[in-house]
């Protein structure tokens, strides 16, 4: 009987699918487990490479292979749908086809954890951040003082409040419930539906646990990725803060208004970043803005005063962050 379902989402991934797949079959455990690929209809050789590990190890990969895009037209919300009649596992590991795990014991470390802790609804691990660039990898996980801070209890215990204000969990690393991801509610199509949602969503059902161990490298500016799209476009930024903070309402009606102060001082933070984001510097002006970007360290305080008072400037250093 399968324990987990890992699940791999990929489109036009063929330069790393690879190194991807490779990390999921050399993992080392004492349960089995499967592996759920979905190629989401690309159209450079990915799939190739897929169906290439589909006959090496047929009892492993369960492809998916589409012939229509569907990215435009799903949300984590309907995970359920999407993959709920093929998950077999008890829980399910996601990692992107760009992304690629480092330690061949990750999913039994997290197996093992979760079996141990029924209270607990999601396990993730610190990780590598690569934006492709040599010497610019770097750990991803509690990189900022604000998730050092959240971090800081002994047990690493994150409850919905910890979830809403922690900054970075690498997706690649995410273990999850099964039985809670059948039972995810849809959100409104104005809400940001990734991997934020499945924190707070996961943690209102139990409590999160990160082991503070990399186990996976998660790439960034990768060409039409979230992360390459948000450098490139400041609309792009805005638009998902915007959603982001339909996603805050909805999950402060969701869970009972029970973490209302905190959804309210998350959506404070986010405000701030689409006044960054529109170079709207008169709405940057207040201590207020001043007393947000303290939290994140000093960078974040020298990105605010030239945002504020030389937004000329803040938008030449913006285009070169860009080009970079």
């Amino acid at each position: 009987m399968v324990s987990v379902s890992v699940v791999c989402i990929t489109y036009n991934h063929e330069k790393y699918i690879e190194k991807a797949l490779e990390s999921f079959v050399t993992q080392k455990t004492n349960f089995p487990f499967e592996i759920i690929v979905h190629d989401d209809a690309s159209t450079d050789g990915t799939a190739d490479i897929i169906r290439r590990y589909e006959k090496e190890y047929p009892q492993l990969i369960k492809p998916i292979y589409e012939t229509e895009n569907q990215y435009h037209k799903q949300n984590w919300s309907s995970i359920k749908k999407q993959y709920g009649p093929l998950i077999k596992g008890k829980y399910i590991a996601l990692c992107d086809g760009d992304d690629y795990w480092i330690d061949d014991h990750k999913l039994q470390k997290q197996f093992d954890y979760m079996e141990a802790h029924p209270d607990c609804s999601f396990c993730g691990t610190d990780g590598y951040e690569d934006s492709g660039r040599i010497g610019a990898t770097a750990l991803s996980f509690s990189h900022m003082p604000k998730d050092r801070s959240i971090l800081a209890n002994e047990e690493n215990h994150l409850g919905v409040p910890e979830m809403i204000r922690l900054g970075s969990i690498p997706t690649a690393s995410y273990f999850l419930r099964a039985a809670f991801m059948a039972e995810i509610p849809e959100i409104p199509e104005n809400c940001f539906g990734g991997d934020w949602f499945i924190r707070i969503y996961l943690a209102s059902k139990g409590y999160g646990h990160c082991i503070n161990e990399p186990s996976c490298v998660y790439r960034t500016r990768v060409n039409g990725s979230v992360t390459d799209q948000w450098r490139q476009k400041p609309a792009v930024r805005v638009e998902f803060i915007e959603r982001a903070v339909h996603l805050m309402d909805y999950m402060d009606e969701y869970t009972g208004y029970q973490y209302h102060e905190d959804f309210v001082k998350e959506k404070e933070i986010m405000f701030y970043e689409k006044a960054k984001a529109e170079g709207n510097s008169r709405a940057l002006r207040n201590s207020h803005s001043f007393q947000i970007a303290k939290q994140f360290g000093k960078k974040e305080i020298l990105r605010y005063l030239a945002a504020s008072y030389f937004p000329l400037l803040y938008e030449w250093q913006r285009k070169i962050r860009r080009c970079s």
